[in-house]
């Protein structure tokens, strides 16, 4: 599928929407999914799911929270002057009220970028992550991540780096 940059904004599949409404029907913990304290949430982050609809939960992992000033969202947000294609964005997850995975999102095309770059500090791209103020327990968190090619060993690289002891 070829992706086209246009004002409309982008729309759940019929599958996710499908997903959606039996989680309304069941109205399981699972679908509805208690939101984490506020100072324990990332600022800017709010829950993937459609406006109207309730928190959904990918089943097996959880509520995907993505920052609302990501330039992919903006035209869902009512800036498609500020919209731009998706390549990255950084996703958390939550499970019952608590932060339990972090997932660096970044198409092929990004990737296989970094190896048509030509320049070695054009090969190492570096995304900047906001924190939470506070959180639940004491534990080295990311405040960045990063995708690289090195081309002497032909291997791409997706790394959470600036690790920090955070509580």
């Amino acid at each position: 599928m070829k992706l086209k940059n246009t004002d409309r904004p982008p729309r759940l599949s019929p599958e996710s929407l499908r997903l959606v409404e039996r989680c309304r029907l069941a109205n399981t913990l699972n679908c509805y999914l208690l939101a984490p304290a506020a100072d324990q949430r990332y600022a800017f982050y709010v829950p993937v799911s459609p406006p109207e609809g309730p928190i959904a939960s990918v089943p097996k992992m959880g509520v995907h929270w993505a920052d609302l000033r990501a330039p992919e969202l903006q035209g869902m947000f009512g800036h498609p002057e500020n919209a731009k294609l998706f390549t990255t964005t950084f996703l958390h997850g939550t499970w019952d009220g608590r932060f339990i995975f972090d997932e660096p999102m970044v198409t092929r095309a990004f990737i296989m970028g970094r190896k048509a770059a030509t320049s070695p500090a054009s090969r190492d791209s570096v995304m900047v992550l906001s924190t939470a103020q506070k959180y639940p327990t004491a534990a080295y968190r990311p405040d960045a991540y990063r995708v690289t090619y090195d081309a002497q060993a032909k291997e791409y690289h997706i790394a959470l780096t600036q690790l920090t002891y955070r509580q």
